[in-house]
């Protein structure tokens, strides 16, 4: 999986992106890509990118998964939080937003062929809409889930 990670890290540095590849030792249990960008406060963020297991059913294909945790913890997962979630993932061109004890993540999985591999404008496409989707809403759902707008307003916002 190294060289496969090698080859995306080499697609995302040709967009611009300053990619950074992780391998498994003690403290990482599995190899990843981290992405580096700037959000919209010029902030640097980072999404991660690995090869997830698949059961057999799935031996001709790898799966890609696409990270992005939110840079803020959620202690109370109350009905509007989930109401909020169900409507942002409803707008999402991919992937969705998914909660997990208090983290909340954006995560997106994507499927191809072991033998061709990754093609490579697909990714680029994936790629671009996957970091637009942190530019263009987690600013919306920070607001939210930090209690700065309503759920109506990030109704609104979201649009």
């Amino acid at each position: 999986m190294i060289e496969k990670l090698k080859k995306l890290q080499s697609i995302a540095q040709n967009i611009g992106y300053n990619v950074e590849l992780h391998t498994k030792n003690k403290e990482i249990t599995q190899d990843f890509l981290q992405i580096s960008f700037q959000d919209n406060d010029k902030n640097i963020q980072s999404a991660s990118l690995m090869f997830s297991p698949l059961s057999q059913e799935f031996e001709n294909n790898d799966i890609i998964t696409f990270y992005y945790h939110l840079p803020f913890a959620n202690t109370n997962i109350s009905n509007e939080l989930l109401s909020f979630v169900f409507y942002v993932n409803g707008r999402l061109p991919i992937g969705h937003i998914n909660i997990q004890n208090d983290k909340i993540q954006l995560r997106y999985n994507y499927m191809t062929s072991k033998e061709n591999s990754v093609v490579e404008k697909s990714f680029k496409e994936i790629l671009v809409v996957f970091i637009g989707e942190i530019l263009t809403q987690m600013q919306i759902i920070s607001d939210f889930v930090q209690k700065k707008i309503t759920l109506q307003e990030s109704f609104k916002r979201i649009g």
